[in-house]
């Protein structure tokens, strides 16, 4: 396992996953126990707090561009009204679009590949690297 395997990677992962999916894509996922958007909402306080991206700074997994594009990045989602954060407008507003776009070419720059969940729902991490 790398090191890059671990929690707070994990979810900038899932985050960067998650929002660059479209719901259709990622809508299997849903269960009584697992609600896309509440997934999306841990995943940005988890892999995109002020302590998490200097923690990935610390180990070199990012610069300071990258760790300024990602903290503009999580304000854009946080603007994001909550009366918003459904399947249709997830598919459908501007501001998910504008969101999912970003996320994918942040994919790029933190060189993830889209991997996605196993089917014992975990998640599977991969790396361009």
């Amino acid at each position: 396992m790398s090191e890059k395997e671990g929690t707070a990677w994990g979810y900038l992962y899932n985050c960067m996953y998650l929002t660059s999916s479209w719901y259709g894509e990622i809508a299997y996922l849903e269960s009584p126990i697992f609600e896309i958007f509440d997934e999306l909402d841990s995943t940005i306080i988890g892999g995109l707090n002020e302590r998490t991206l200097s923690f990935f700074q610390e180990k070199g997994w990012i610069g300071d561009t990258l760790r300024k594009e990602l903290i503009r990045f999580k304000q854009h989602i946080n603007s994001i009204d909550a009366q918003y954060w459904n399947p249709d407008d997830f598919d459908n507003l501007e501001d998910w679009k504008l969101a999912r776009d970003w996320a994918k070419a942040l994919m790029g720059k933190l060189k993830m590949k889209k991997g996605g969940w196993n089917s014992e729902g975990q998640v599977v991490i991969y790396t361009k690297e």
